[in-house]
C-alpha cells in the first residue's frame, strides 16, 4: 500500500435483513457492487468517515454498531475498515451518479452473488448470520 493513500471506511447497513450496496463505476471503466463508504479524510475518525460518507454517497443517515475490522484490500491495495451500521433514516439512492450508478437494498444471497471482489472474511460471516 502507498503511504500516501488514505484509508477507506465501509458501511453494512441492514434493513429488514437487506444489506445496502451500491453499483460504483471503477478506474477501468467497469461497474461493480461494494459497500457505501469513502476515504477517512486526515485527522477524522473512522466512526465520524463512515457516517459522513454514506449520507454524502446514499442519503442514509446510519449509526456505528460494531466494526469487523480492517484489511489491505487484495485489488485496491488500501487499507479497509469494515464497520456494521445502524440505518437510522434517508431514502438510499445515490447522490453521485457520476460515481455511484444505483442503490440497492440486497438479500443476503444476492450480496454475496453479486460482489464480485473477494468479501472480507468477517464480512461474509456477518452476512451469513443475517
Amino acid at each position: 500500500m502507498k503511504s500516501h493513500q488514505q484509508p477507506v471506511a465501509v458501511a453494512i447497513i441492514v434493513r429488514s435483513n437487506r444489506i445496502l450496496m451500491i453499483k460504483r463505476s471503477d478506474r477501468s471503466g467497469g461497474v461493480s457492487w461494494a459497500f457505501p463508504g469513502g476515504k477517512v479524510e486526515v485527522g477524522e475518525e473512522i466512526d465520524g468517515a463512515t457516517c459522513r460518507e454514506v449520507m454524502e454517497e446514499v442519503g442514509i443517515d446510519c449509526r456505528p454498531r460494531k466494526r469487523l475490522g480492517e484489511r489491505i484490500h487484495p485489488q485496491t491495495g488500501r487499507r479497509i475498515h469494515y464497520l456494521v451500521c445502524r440505518y437510522v433514516s434517508g431514502d438510499g439512492v445515490s447522490r453521485e451518479p457520476r460515481k455511484i450508478s444505483e442503490a440497492k437494498w440486497m438479500t443476503p444471497k444476492e450480496v454475496t452473488t453479486s460482489v464480485t471482489s473477494s468479501l472480507f472474511r468477517p464480512v461474509l460471516d456477518y452476512i451469513k448470520t443475517l
